[in-house]
């Protein structure tokens, strides 16, 4: 019984706020918030596209005898460089 009163004057306390104009006025600010991200990013996709074509680095391929070469070179095996001996 206690349980049904709480639910029915939760119930009307809901029904006494009028939160239609609220929700309107979330809704047009989620609009407006939507609307604001596509032309950012409309803005940045210009930008980006205007400077890739005006600092466009070309691109430079390696010469055929060295586009298989590793590039770093080995270093000398130790063992037969060793100027310290390490304490034991």
């Amino acid at each position: 019984m206690l349980k049904v009163v709480r639910t029915q004057l939760i119930r009307r306390t809901i029904d006494n706020f009028y939160t239609a104009p609220d929700k309107t006025a979330v809704a047009r600010v989620s609009e407006s918030i939507s609307t604001l991200q596509q032309a950012r990013d409309l803005r940045l996709r210009d930008a980006e596209s205007s400077l890739k074509s005006k600092f466009s680095i070309p691109t430079v391929s390696a010469p055929a005898n060295l586009a298989n070469e590793p590039c770093v070179q080995s270093l000398p095996d130790k063992s037969t460089h060793s100027h310290h001996s390490m304490p034991s």
